[in-house]
């Protein structure tokens, strides 16, 4: 059976062309545009990856991650955490979970 991604991505764009390039891969590709909306695919579907965004309305990556990783259900996820944002702060945000 094919791995399950789910892409989490406010940009339209961004995501249909990350989504089309897995699928090359015949990944399984699910779409959300906020972090609650993948929290919500996430309980729903049996997933391999979360591949999210940072920067989005609602709930941005970094929150999404530690809700993940908190819910009992969810913390076996791995979660790829994707920006365009540079510097030492946002790398560690991004391994220690320190949302």
């Amino acid at each position: 059976m094919n791995s399950s991604i789910l892409i989490v991505q406010n940009s339209r764009v961004q995501a249909e062309l990350l989504k089309r390039f897995l699928e090359e891969g015949k990944f399984k590709v699910l779409k959300a545009s906020s972090g609650m909306e993948a929290l919500e695919i996430a309980k729903e579907n049996d997933l391999d990856l979360i591949i999210s965004d940072v920067n989005m309305t609602e709930m941005g990556g970094y929150e999404l991650c530690a809700k993940v990783k908190e819910d009992a259900s969810l913390k076996g996820i791995p979660v790829a955490v994707v920006t365009a944002l540079s510097g030492k702060e946002t790398l560690f945000k991004c391994l220690t979970n320190n949302v």
